[in-house]
């Protein structure tokens, strides 16, 4: 997403590029998010995603945001002076009205007030992620997340074990068949010298 972060203001065509590469980095995104589901926390980054994914799709490929809201997160500022179909600059945001927006509740609508060190919008998805993120954090810092990766390391073992045939005592036992008497109970043993008596 830097790259489209990084690009001026301007029409959608002047940033084609960009906006490729920020739709392709949802797909690394979703798939970390799958591999690592079993992590505390990620299954609300997963889902943040995927509703900044739907509202993005749903808009062209881009994140739409009201000229209100550019009003109220540039303090001096007019609505008049974002006029919509524009790339909103060093943002994945594309400036649209209200009525234009598909999807609008999962837009850049949410204000972030004070103390937010600058004024700035995200979407519901944004806050989901940012949540998710704080549980992550937390899991990792009360040592749940390092649980959960055992348990993964342990599951992981047990079906490989199986798979080799079961544990290395009951491969070891079925090994010794001699040992054994009629219906799987340990029979005697039988002296060297037993015959000759």
């Amino acid at each position: 997403q830097v790259p489209l972060l990084r690009a001026g203001g301007g029409t959608p065509g002047e940033v084609a590029a960009q906006q490729v590469l920020f739709l392709a980095s949802h797909l690394p995104l979703l798939a970390f998010v799958w591999l690592n589901r079993r992590l505390p926390g990620l299954w609300l980054v997963g889902l943040g995603a995927t509703c900044n994914l739907l509202v993005v799709a749903a808009n062209g490929g881009w994140m739409p945001i009201e000229p209100e809201t550019l009003a109220r997160i540039n303090p001096g500022s007019a609505v008049s002076s974002w006029p919509t179909g524009l790339h909103y600059h060093f943002s994945k945001d594309i400036i649209l009205s209200r009525g234009a927006t598909h999807l609008w509740w999962l837009s850049d609508i949410l204000v972030i007030p004070a103390p937010f060190p600058w004024p700035a919008a995200c979407s519901a998805g944004d806050v989901l992620i940012a949540a998710g993120l704080v549980v992550l954090l937390q899991g990792a810092k009360n040592g749940s997340v390092k649980g959960a990766r055992q348990d993964e390391t342990q599951k992981s073992e047990s079906a490989r074990m199986c798979g080799d045939g079961g544990s290395p005592l009951l491969r070891d036992a079925a090994a010794r068949p001699g040992e054994r008497g009629d219906g799987g109970v340990p029979g005697p043993r039988v002296s060297a010298d037993a015959g000759g008596t």
